[in-house]
């Protein structure tokens, strides 16, 4: 372990720089869907579904962790594929939203491809070493003491 990084990690992007990045294309997407005056409804909802698969993972920067990894990075591959194709089928002319999508499409790609997607070692050991939580009966009160 050199760095404190395990040696299959190298060179893999930690998940929470992970869901950064999808937050940042997601608004992108939303700003130019906005801009534009081509299917700005079809656009802004591409940026909110990117916006909300970051926030519905499990991960560090997630609000509702609905979402686990695995299928964290298939719908990454699915919305880029998504990304992809969406400037042929809604015939997009404008270049800038054509670049903003195309750009978006390959930034899903790279981060499915170089994603560390293992939670942290130490996240993993604290739950495996954590004893299943039954719930206790309240404690009784003190019984009081007997005069003699």
């Amino acid at each position: 372990m050199a760095g404190g990084r395990e040696p299959d990690a190298a060179g893999r992007i930690p998940f929470w720089i992970h869901q950064l990045v999808e937050l940042l294309l997601g608004a992108l997407l939303l700003v130019e869907g906005a801009r534009a005056n081509q299917h700005t409804a079809v656009v802004v909802t591409l940026g909110a579904l990117l916006v909300l698969l970051a926030l519905c993972s499990d991960g560090p920067l997630s609000a509702w962790p609905w979402i686990g990894r695995r299928v964290h990075r298939a719908l990454d591959l699915v919305a880029a594929a998504v990304l992809a194709v969406s400037p042929l089928v809604l015939s997009l002319d404008g270049v800038l939203a054509i670049a903003v999508l195309e750009l978006a499409a390959a930034g899903m790609v790279w981060l499915a491809v170089r994603t560390n997607w293992r939670p942290k070692a130490k996240a993993r050991r604290q739950r495996a070493a954590e004893p299943e939580r039954t719930p206790t009966p309240a404690a009784a009160p003190p019984s009081p003491p007997v005069a003699r």
